[in-house]
């Protein structure tokens, strides 16, 4: 009786020990669903506009050569003694002095003959910590242009006005000799040197010429 007992036993041992082995090796019934993973996206870079650099050495907008107006049609030459000619005192206005000095006028104009220079007048615009503001001018031949030219003092030549014009210096002054046709004028500015005043003045003066 205990024989029967014990095999029964150990027949259900058994069943249980088989259940218990299909439990571990045996895959699941149902596969729990797992979640899609998402697609890779690669990061998309937006289009920056472009913009164009200046280079360092890229050449600036020309400046004006003068900071003067063209006085000559704003200021007119007066015929100030009515002798129905503009002499060579009258040839640049005081107005137009004045503004090129930035100085008035100290006195009256002083005419002068000189034989390298030519038929000429002296302006005074006084003095001041030393410095005598003055300027002259002249009506010459082309023989004088030509003769101070080969004279000249470390002539520079100016392309700007009349038909051959240059720069030299004078014995008191920076001079401005410019020739017209076949006549020249002669510009000379101190104590400061104005080159650009210098140009002003000898406009008029060809407007002037004899």
């Amino acid at each position: 009786m205990k024989i029967k007992n014990l095999s029964m036993i150990l027949v259900v041992l058994s069943l249980v020990l088989s259940s218990l082995a299909c439990g571990l090796f045996s895959a699941p019934g149902a596969t729990p669903t797992e979640e899609a993973e998402a697609p890779l996206v690669e990061p998309t870079l937006e289009t920056q506009p472009v913009v164009e650099e200046t280079p360092a050495d890229s050449s600036l907008p020309e400046q004006p050569s003068s900071l003067l107006p063209d006085l000559t049609g704003m200021i007119q030459a007066i015929d100030t003694n009515g002798d129905g000619t503009i002499d060579i005192c009258e040839a640049v206005p005081a107005e137009a002095w004045e503004m090129v000095i930035a100085r008035p006028q100290v006195g009256e104009p002083t005419p002068f003959e000189d034989p390298s220079l030519g038929e000429g007048c002296a302006f005074d615009f006084g003095s001041e910590a030393g410095a005598a503001y003055f300027s002259y001018v002249t009506f010459a031949s082309e023989k004088q242009f030509t003769d101070a030219l080969a004279s000249a003092v470390q002539a520079e030549p100016v392309t700007t006005i009349g038909d051959s014009a240059f720069l030299n210096y004078g014995a008191d002054a920076r001079q401005l000799w410019v020739r017209a046709k076949d006549k020249a004028v002669m510009v000379a500015i101190g104590d400061m040197e104005n080159v650009e005043g210098m140009v002003l003045a000898a406009m008029y003066l060809i407007q002037a010429l004899p």
